[in-house]
């Protein structure tokens, strides 16, 4: 055998063996979805005929319909019919056709392939958010490739993995509280304080054992500086830094107030407070702080302790589940801060970028990109040059994913009005931009009842809800959420006069 066929025989057995499990992963992965979804079409079949004679109100969508982790009546669906059965409407008849990570694309299956259409009388539709992450039927705007289940699976997992891997890379980083304010300011001191020099000398020795960790030693000679010159701001924010440095937050908060009390435009103390109280979760408390100490104009370039002030504000109000707000600070943090290394700011950026509806990957690109400008040394940031690209991304692939879900949408609308089936359309009651957007210009397209889950909720927050009574850490409701849902609903049903409001 030649040289070259000792090269050619190996590397087209190679080729050709990889073409062969390519072709027998996706022939199964083909398959397997097609077997999942003819089963839950027998299944969808058998409810129409066994609730033939009814008033059927079909509900599709995806984990928001389905109920989540929570019993199937505790779903909006299942309470919806509780509510109903409650008020004499027995003959109606609410089928939760829900299925966890179910993207638009498989309820339009779900729809296309029902045989029992002829059954419904209305459907409630609730899709679009798993889209994000559930690829299975993305062809309208696809390649071949991209049309591929192998390609699909593939995408799905690194998406996945570089989520991981970005998650990891900030727990590496360590960036407690401790870490994240360790630098503190320099001590606040003026020829017009009152304080001779020898004082002056005690307290900015206090201040460098703090600043060094020689805590007990500071906390020492601070203390007796109190003693014996009680009343003195200085002294006292140096006791409330020292704490806060501890985690003693009421302690902190005490001498804090006291400080701020001899003198209110003491601008440190302020950003001190503020953090005491983000770390004893008093996120309202700690915003009131933060926002007197921006009033009292500090130079925010003077110090960099101070730029903490915007890091604050945006963990605050994200705590407090303002995502825009939380998104607007933290970019304002990164803009002071000039070249950040805390990955934690842009994971929380990601993150609340997810949830809220004001910032667009096209907006929140190019107020990235403002920063950068502004600051020429963060263009040598990797961090931050790498976010921009992936919000540049983000932005091009969100453009197809709205116009996909709307297309779904669009093919479901008509499958319901071939088949004289009455139309609700729901959107999400957590901030959901891709879905909601495509769901809004949906319903503006063919002037359909919308039931606006999302004003709803919206609503409830100003008038002092709490979002943990409604919502499930993982973003999904509670069964009392769920009740908001089957209410928003209900209300719907009798204003298009699908049921009637009498018992």
């Amino acid at each position: 055998m030649s040289k070259k066929n000792r090269i050619i025989v190996p590397l087209s057995v190679f080729i050709l063996s990889s073409l062969f499990f390519l072709t027998l992963l996706e022939t199964s992965l083909r398959i397997s979805g097609y077997l999942v979804g003819k089963s839950r079409r027998q299944l969808t079949a058998h409810d129409m005929k066994e609730y033939s004679g009814r008033i059927n109100i079909l509900c599709i969508g995806d984990s928001y319909t389905w109920g989540g982790l929570l019993p199937k009546k505790d779903s909006y669906p299942g309470i919806l019919q509780k509510m109903l059965d409650k008020s004499g409407k027995k003959d109606v008849n609410i089928i939760n056709w829900g299925v966890c990570e179910y993207n638009s694309a498989q309820s339009l299956d779900i729809l296309r392939d029902q045989v029992e259409l002829d059954k419904v009388d209305c459907i409630i539709i609730l899709s679009g958010a798993a889209n994000l992450f559930n690829l299975i039927g993305y062809h309208s705007q696809a390649g071949i490739l991209e049309n591929m289940r192998v390609y699909k699976m593939v995408k799905v997992l690194s998406t996945n993995l570089k989520s991981r891997l970005m998650q990891l890379k900030a727990r590496l980083k360590k960036s407690g509280p401790e870490d994240e304010y360790a630098d503190g300011p320099r001590p606040v001191l003026s020829r017009t304080d009152g304080l001779d020099g020898e004082i002056r000398k005690k307290i900015s020795l206090a201040w460098s054992y703090t600043n060094n960790k020689m805590y007990d030693e500071a906390e020492k000679m601070l203390l007796d500086l109190d003693r014996e010159n009680p009343e003195q701001p200085e002294i006292l924010y140096g006791l409330g830094h020292l704490y806060r440095r501890l985690y003693d937050s009421e302690k902190a908060e005490k001498y804090l107030k006291k400080a701020i009390a001899y003198k209110p435009d003491l601008a440190p103390a302020y950003v001190d407070l503020g953090v005491a109280y983000e770390n004893m979760e008093e996120f309202d408390k700690a915003i009131a702080a933060i926002r007197k100490f921006l009033e009292l104009g500090a130079d925010l370039k003077e110090d960099k302790y101070f730029n903490r002030a915007f890091k604050v504000l945006g963990h605050s109000y994200e705590c407090m589940g303002d995502r825009a707000e939380s998104i607007k600070y933290y970019c304002m943090y990164l803009e002071y801060e000039g070249v950040s290394s805390d990955y934690s700011v842009y994971r929380a950026i990601a993150q609340q970028y997810l949830y809220q509806s004001r910032y667009d990957a096209e907006n929140l690109t190019k107020t990235l990109n403002n920063i950068v400008r502004s600051n020429p040394v963060m263009k040598k940031d990797k961090n931050i040059t790498s976010f921009i690209r992936y919000f540049e991304n983000k932005d091009k692939w969100e453009k197809r994913l709205e116009k996909w879900i709307y297309a779904d949408l669009e093919k479901m609308i008509r499958i319901c009005r071939q088949n004289d089936i009455r139309i609700i359309i729901q959107n999400y009651p957590l901030e959901s931009p891709v879905a909601n957007r495509a769901i809004g210009k949906i319903v503006s397209r063919y002037s359909l009842p919308l039931v606006d889950n999302l004003e709803v909720f919206n609503n409830l927050w100003k008038n002092g809800g709490q979002k943990e009574n409604y919502f499930l850490e993982d973003g999904h409701c509670t069964a009392r959420g769920n009740r908001v849902m089957a209410e928003n609903v209900y209300a719907a049903l009798i204003r298009e006069r699908i049921i009637t409001d009498e018992e």
